[in-house]
């Protein structure tokens, strides 16, 4: 560890001597630069840190190549070219830049690593040169003295493709005849000497003319597209060649050595396609060796399997043990699964999820689900920390390529359904996919795939549903919900595509066009007075989230919309996830008007405790305890419990679940101050909703004892 950790600075003193470094984050905000980035740009790193990487925009290139640049770096993938910069003081240079993307330990991007080589120098020699031998021929001896003494290699070729020059850089890496002796040989030759005679690193497979002959035409299109083109010595040196032809009919070609940036992108490659934790493949690992995996099929006609493994309720060793052990239950984890038989590779893909391909004979097929369970159950055997015992137990999910899918995309997706399928089957059991698992994988992905656009465009609407007064039934107030009917698999539910949007990162997105389209919508109920109040839901993601209180206000504001005419309705997991920061979002929140209640109470993990440490105006009691209550009495007495307490802290209490007359009867005489479902209205579109509020006329007439506690 302490050598790799060495060669790591040893890398990283040889970039910081040689090259241009910058260091983003996700959005391009520059975090860390070097003493050469300063140098170059004449900024001071003060005055560099926070800015985004367009504080040195020259405006040489179009708008479009800035935004093809991020489009290829957002993909996760390495960027290489040359651009053209402005320093501080108005100077421009030009940099040779390579971009390569940061990953967290989840396989995000987490921002973005720029190192780059002034080649400005390079770029005025090209230009002397082609300018020079226009115009002055008593120039040349000054102009190869120039050449000698660049860093890079240089070389020209006439028109007949003989090399006419080049600089003793340039014969390091491509060795040449005596330069003294022009037109002497061609750009053919050269390059089958220096293949012949080992000066450049072999590919797999091929015979050294198929060899030669890729060597010849990468070299020849790099030099009639004018971009770059990379070549591995046979000595480990990595070299840059790029040609230009001149109006002359010449090829000018420059060779940079880019060894050691090569280095250290395979260093960065290596470590981020390591988990830290256990020092096996994290999710981008597995990817490539998927990849590979499937190569290696269309080759030799291997078949595998891929695995993905849940422990089952990890949490609770945490909570029980201490994250240290919980720690050490991966990396044993890690090492068990390395250990098993038929394993190819074995992965990290979540906080307590792994994966392993397996590798299987075309007889080995029908065995595949009892190799997994035999590593199942090798694998989450008890595990001794500190001298006690923690039992595991875990799920296996399983598909089988080819036959379950020959795309890898598709394959993962029907082994994490099969995962799922064990999961909710019980848990401590191995799922084959089947053709009931393959169908709802295909759902699951068109829904995947149709989210982006139908959140763009606002394909997903607000319904309405009222809420009433205990009592009089006087309408108060509408909660949002979100409705979508996709156009191939129609309406689907809100328990269904929620969560997927969730996993996929969309939900912040969803819930703030929710937001705005629904306040947009009922700010008219909002100033005539129709309701007192519109309720919109925020998701876990969201409470937590740094800057939502501050954005949700904006928006208000944005509409003038009153913060006291909204209640912000949260879920009790939201407080348990990050009890800190959802404390800081809804205090701020709070302050400013914003009514506060938990959704579904009493189907969570929080407590009147927790509650009574928040700023919570209302409790909307989950519709089970409404439901259930015929078959538990303590169910009807928690709800009068519940109410009672709630009205001493004056916190008031949302029935939810109303379905009968009868619900509705009881919900009132527990003490209930307000009640909603389906006996009062289902929820509705816009159009419905608003044609509901004005059947209830334009202003309700309350007893004071009904109003919102604030």
């Amino acid at each position: 560890m302490h050598s790799e950790t060495g060669e790591l600075a040893a890398y990283k003193f040889a970039l910081d001597e040689h090259a241009i470094v910058a260091v983003t984050d996700r959005l391009g905000h520059i975090i860390d630069v070097n003493d050469h980035f300063c140098a170059s740009s004449k900024f001071s790193r003060e005055e560099l840190i926070g800015q985004k990487q367009s504080i040195v925009n020259s405006d040489h290139h179009p708008k479009k190549f800035h935004s093809d640049i991020w489009q290829i770096i957002a993909a996760g993938k390495s960027w290489k070219g040359e651009i053209r910069n402005l320093a501080k003081d108005g100077s421009l240079y030009w940099v040779h830049t390579t971009i390569v993307p940061r990953f967290d330990q989840t396989g995000a991007i987490a921002g973005f690593v720029s190192i780059g080589f002034d080649i400005t120098t390079r770029k005025e020699i090209e230009r002397s040169l082609l300018i020079e031998s226009r115009r002055r021929r008593d120039a040349e001896t000054l102009l190869l003295e120039l050449i000698e003494a660049m860093p890079s290699g240089v070389a020209a070729y006439d028109a007949d493709d003989r090399l006419v020059l080049c600089n003793s850089t340039y014969r390091n890496f491509i060795p040449t005849a005596d330069c003294d002796s022009p037109v002497q040989f061609t750009f053919e030759e050269i390059i089958r000497s220096a293949v012949e005679t080992g000066v450049f690193a072999l590919r797999e497979g091929g015979s050294p003319e198929e060899h030669e002959a890729g060597i010849r035409e990468n070299l020849h299109r790099h030099r009639e597209s004018g971009k770059p083109s990379t070549h591995k010595l046979a000595d480990g040196r990595w070299f840059q060649a790029q040609g230009r032809k001149a109006s002359t009919g010449h090829i000018v070609e420059v060779v940079t050595d880019i060894t050691v940036v090569k280095e250290a992108e395979s260093r960065i490659r290596k470590q981020v396609r390591i988990d830290p934790l256990t020092g096996i493949f994290n999710r981008i690992g597995l990817e490539a060796d998927l990849a590979k995996a499937i190569y290696d099929y269309e080759k030799t006609g291997a078949c595998f399997g891929l695995a993905f493994l849940d422990v089952d309720h990890f949490k609770q060793v945490n909570d029980r043990f201490g994250h240290d052990a919980g720690d050490t239950v991966l990396q044993v984890i890690a090492k068990r699964l390395s250990k098993l038989d038929h394993i190819r590779s074995v992965a990290r893909t979540g906080g307590d999820e792994f994966a392993i391909i397996i590798n299987i004979s075309e007889m080995e097929k029908s065995m595949l689900g009892d190799i997994a369970e035999t590593a199942r159950q090798y694998v989450f055997r008890p595990i001794l920390y500190h001298n006690k015992s923690i039992d595991l137990s875990g799920s296996v999910g399983v598909a089988a390529y080819p036959d379950d899918s020959g795309d890898s995309e598709l394959l993962k997706r029907a082994a994490d359904a099969a995962l799922l399928v064990a999961k909710r089957g019980g848990r401590g059991r191995v799922q084959i996919v089947n053709a009931a698992i393959q169908t709802a994988s295909a759902r699951r992905m068109l829904i995947e795939t149709s989210l982006p656009g139908a959140i763009a465009q606002m394909q997903i609407v607000p319904a309405y549903q009222p809420i009433v007064t205990a009592g009089e039934h006087a309408l108060k107030g509408m909660e949002v919900l979100a409705r979508w009917h996709h156009p191939e698999l129609g309406p689907i539910s809100p328990d269904e595509f929620i969560p997927i949007a969730q996993d996929c990162g969309l939900l912040a997105d969803l819930d703030k066009m929710m937001m705005e389209q629904a306040c947009e919508e009922a700010r008219g109920w909002l100033e005539s007075g129709t309701i007192d109040c519109l309720s919109l839901n925020a998701s876990p993601p969201d409470i937590i989230a740094r800057g939502f209180a501050t954005g949700l206000l904006a928006t208000l504001h944005r509409l003038k919309i009153p913060p006291a005419q909204i209640c912000l309705e949260i879920f009790e997991s939201s407080i348990v996830e990050d009890f800190r920061m959802a404390r800081r979002n809804l205090f701020r929140l709070s302050e400013a008007g914003v009514k506060i209640a938990i959704d579904d109470f009493g189907t969570g993990f929080s407590n009147l405790q927790n509650t009574l440490e928040l700023p919570i105006n209302g409790l909307k009691l989950d519709r089970s305890l409404i439901q259930n209550r015929k078959q538990s009495k303590l169910l009807a007495r928690i709800v009068r419990g519940l109410a009672s307490i709630s009205r001493d802290f004056e916190i008031y209490t949302v029935a939810e679940g109303v379905e009968t007359h009868e619900d509705m009867a009881f919900a009132e005489k527990a003490g209930c101050q307000f009640l909603q479902g389906f006996f009062f209205s289902k929820p509705m579109p816009f159009r419905d909703a608003d044609a509901y509020v004005r059947r209830k006329g334009l202003r309700n007439t309350l007893k004071p004892g009904a109003n919102w506690v604030a």
